[in-house]
This record gives C-alpha cells, structure tokens and sequence, in this order.
C-alpha cells in the first residue's frame, strides 16, 4: 500500500530520515514521537502537501509526486487536531464535502453520495449533530465531525494527526474501535499520530516510533516492546 525508501523529510533541512518502511492494508500505526520532531510534517509529506527532500514514496506502486491533486484526494485524506468550524454550514454538508473528489465540475452530488453520508452519520452516532452548525459544535463535536468527513471521504490512506486530542475518555475509545473496524473492514492502511502511550499500544498493530537523536523512524510489533522501552526509545533523556 505505502512504500517508503531511502525518504529524507523536512522543509529546508532535514527533520527526519526514513530508510524503510513498507506499510500495509488492514493495518492501524500509531507514530509516536516528542513535540515538534516532525510527526506533522510526516503526514503533510504523505499528503503531498510538502515534498520530500529524497528518496521515493509509493501508494500502490504509484510514485507519490505523479499522482494529480483529484486522484490523491481518492487516495489519501487527514484529520488534523483542530477544526474551527465553518460560518452557516451544517454537519451534513460538512460531512458531504468529503465526498468532493467524486463529483463533476459543478460539484453535484449523487443518492450515492448522500447514502454514504448517511451510512457514516449512523456508524458515529451523530445523527444528533447532523442538522446543528459546525460552529455550534463542542471542541469534541468538532473532531468527531472531521473524523466522519474522512470516513465519508472514503480514501485508501488515512493520516490522522493527533485525532484524539480534545475528546472525552468515551468518546476517544469510540473514535478508536470505530477507525480500527473500518481500516480491518475496508482495508485501509492508517496511521495517527500520538502522545497517549497507553492508548497507542492497546489500539495499533504497529508502532512507529522516531528516535530524537538518529532522527530515524522505525517500525516495532504493538507487542514487541514494552511501555519502558517505547520510553527509552523515544525519549531518551527521560
């Protein structure tokens, strides 16, 4: 699914190197790694939205840079970790953007369209949301609303950024399970980054850990090492 070789991320300089990393369908990683040593430009990089400075990264044995911005947007979709909410649009419509890359120039929608949204809302839980502003919505709403935008987006890749950082112990564990159902269910490959140690070893199938002094990311089994040695590895001057 996600081919990374010989990948050296950043925007001037060099924040990090990846050598190898083969990442798969069906499969949920967790990056874990301290504040600002480049997890969100991590994502941005796989997004496209910033171009690695070497090396190759495929989706689907597809170089990442060849893919134009409508077929990546089929391909790969992001949760960031705040959303302000949009002036006088609903969830529902919010919700029904994430289905732009499938319609025509005139952004006109389909009854399949709109039974994907529905089917997400139902998965979630949100029909008591659906008819509210998104600038009506709790800091928690507003995350759970974008996590349904991307589940409605319906991509291959699924970067999460932080996704859970402003929701309730329930609602986080909902999100979860739920991402978890849907990357077996579909087949997705997803990746979210973290800071809850716990959380992360209890949900992923893999952990991808950055070390802050090789700058390096590798990848561990969620059972190959144990809380104390994820510590070490990470943050070393613990």
């Amino acid at each position: 699914m996600l081919k990374i070789e010989q990948v050296e991320i950043g925007h001037k300089s060099v924040l990090l190197h990846v050598n190898s990393l083969h990442l798969h369908p069906g499969r949920m990683y967790v990056l874990i790694g301290r504040n600002g040593i480049g997890k969100s430009t991590l994502l941005n990089t796989l997004m496209g939205r910033i171009t690695a400075l070497t090396g190759s990264i495929q989706i689907q044995g597809k170089e990442l840079s060849s893919y134009s911005k409508k077929e990546l947007s089929k391909m790969v979709s992001l949760v960031r970790s705040t959303f302000t909410g949009i002036e006088n649009l609903s969830v529902n419509e919010f919700l029904t953007l994430g289905r732009t890359p499938y319609t025509n120039v005139f952004g006109t929608t389909q009854a399949q369209d709109s039974f994907i949204v529905n089917e997400v809302i139902q998965l979630l839980r949100l029909e008591y949301l659906s008819g509210k502003f998104t600038t009506q919505l709790s800091d928690g709403e507003k995350q759970l609303a974008t996590i349904a935008q991307v589940l409605v987006q319906q991509t291959q890749l699924v970067l999460l950024d932080e996704p859970t950082a402003f929701l309730d112990y329930e609602n986080k564990w909902k999100i979860l399970k739920t991402i978890k159902q849907c990357t077996q269910e579909n087949q997705l490959c997803t990746i979210f980054s973290s800071h809850d140690l716990e959380m992360a070893m209890d949900i992923a199938d893999y952990l991808l850990l950055i070390n802050p002094l090789t700058k390096e990311i590798k990848q561990f089994g969620a059972n190959e090492m144990t809380k104390q040695e994820l510590l070490a590895f990470c943050f070393p001057n613990l």
